[in-house]
């Protein structure tokens, strides 16, 4: 297959009828990074089929724990996201 096969999201462009195609992103040890999470949520352009599963450990030694929790919050509104605590949310 070639890039051409595929929308911009990377759903299969004139496939058979199936169900929305939904992704499933796994993210861990955000450490308060808000701007690394920020890139990857613009460059992946998370949407309303794809499921973030959040590993913990969003707060502790980075530099925007605040600006992570506030993304995360927004982000629930517009994807399913399961948030795992890690061993620095207690």
């Amino acid at each position: 297959m070639n890039s051409k096969s595929f929308d911009a999201r990377g759903a299969p462009k004139n496939h058979a009828p199936c169900p929305p195609f939904m992704r499933t992103f796994a993210i861990g040890d955000i450490h308060g990074c808000q701007t690394a999470l920020q890139v990857l949520d613009e460059q992946l352009n998370f949407g309303t089929d794809d499921v973030i599963v959040t590993l913990g450990d969003y707060v502790d030694r980075g530099p925007d724990t605040c600006g992570v929790i506030d993304h995360l919050l927004g982000l629930s509104k517009r994807a399913t996201l399961v948030p795992l605590r890690g061993n620095h949310e207690s």
